[in-house]
């Protein structure tokens, strides 16, 4: 038998990641629709950019960032592993991906994935009522 302060606690995180969701959904609707639709939605986005245009250019993504042109990648390869095999993909389908959407993109579709794990994974914690 599941707890009842622990139905309470799942169900108060269902509702919070489902908050946070719909507050980045605005966000990145309201970013896109800004001239020229670059409008920071987070931190770092600029920086991640360039590091999957200089991927996609067939250069590293990892540079030393105490020699010019001092740029640093701050997360780590597997994040930049899906965001370029992704741009790339589309690069067949466009002459020049559309970085900034696609990536946003790509981030919005993790997130739902990891939202729909917490939910599988709260599910098995506590079935509903047959």
């Amino acid at each position: 038998m599941i707890p009842a302060w622990l139905k309470r606690l799942s169900f108060l995180l269902i509702l919070l990641g489902l908050c946070l969701l719909t507050l980045r959904l605005i966000s990145t609707h309201q970013a896109m629709n800004t001239e020229p639709g670059t409008s920071t939605t987070s931190g770092c986005e600029e920086e991640s950019w360039l590091a999957l245009w200089h991927i996609l250019q067939g250069a590293p993504a990892y540079a030393d960032p105490s020699q010019a042109p001092f740029r640093a990648s701050y997360f780590n390869w597997f994040f930049y592993f899906c965001h370029a095999g992704i741009l790339q993909i589309l690069s067949f389908f466009f002459e020049q991906p559309p970085l900034i959407a696609a990536t946003r993109f790509v981030t919005l579709a993790f997130g739902l994935l990891g939202l729909g794990g917490i939910w599988a994974l709260l599910l098995t914690l506590h079935p509903p009522p047959s």
